[in-house]
């Protein structure tokens, strides 16, 4: 009895901090990059950096996503060529989004 008070105790404190461990999955991605279009995001927003378009079917909108090289990003937008495990990272210069280039990349999807 003790330890079940004990583990629940440890599970209501870890929640209530927030440590706990997130989840995620990992694939190899084809990440593009693209710069304003003068549009809002399929989500509605606006995009800045960190929004990331996805294939809908693959992330769902809203997801959380760590790039290398590239750092934190959310599924904000979709895009007409951006099918299956393929991503286009949002920059804010036209010139910084030339040089990103094409990379393959190990990306993490959190859910």
């Amino acid at each position: 009895m003790r330890y079940c008070l004990l583990l629940l105790i440890l599970i209501v404190l870890l929640t209530v901090t927030g440590e706990t461990k997130s989840q995620y999955w990992e694939a190899e991605f084809i990440v593009t990059a693209y710069t304003h279009t003068g549009y809002r995001t399929a989500s509605g927003v606006w995009p800045r950096v960190g929004s990331v378009a996805v294939d809908p079917e693959v992330i769902p909108l809203g997801s959380k996503l760590h790039i290398p090289g590239y750092g934190p990003g959310t599924a904000h937008d979709t895009g007409e060529d951006i099918k299956g495990y393929r991503l286009d990272i949002f920059f804010d210069s036209y010139d910084e989004a030339i040089n990103y280039g094409r990379k393959k990349k190990k990306v993490r999807v959190y859910y």
